[in-house]
């Protein structure tokens, strides 16, 4: 089962590395030491930063000073209703995708996006 478990792991952190490092494909492997990316043993650190609780103009320099702080991947929540202000009507452009664009920008790793949130949304 820890076989399993480890191979997940390995191919959702790859899909995480092919989002962060664009169209290239990177070489994720692991041993019983560390993740192993494009050839480099990696320790990643993570921090969460809520990109719909500040303005656009904030976040190059939020996200530079979590690169600054040591952090490799940061993890954000889908704050849904942003992006569907009705219903079947998408705007994953106006924030999301920046965000991760900026991220890209100073290579840090970005996770799969979620959870979704709601429970703070007036409905």
């Amino acid at each position: 089962m820890a076989t399993i478990g480890g191979f997940l792991f390995v191919a959702l952190l790859s899909l995480l590395v092919a989002n962060a490092c664009g169209s290239s494909s990177p070489v994720v492997t692991y041993d019983s030491r560390s993740l192993i990316i494009n050839g480099s043993r990696e320790l990643l650190f993570s921090g969460s930063i809520h990109y719909p609780r500040s303005t656009p103009d904030m976040w190059p320099d939020i996200i530079r000073k979590a690169k600054e702080g040591g952090l490799n991947i940061i993890q954000t929540y889908v704050f849904w209703n942003l992006h569907e202000p009705n219903q079947g009507e998408h705007h994953m452009q106006k924030y999301a995708e920046k965000v991760i664009n900026m991220m890209k920008q100073e290579k840090l790793f970005a996770d799969q996006g979620g959870p979704i949130v709601m429970m703070q949304a007036s409905i």
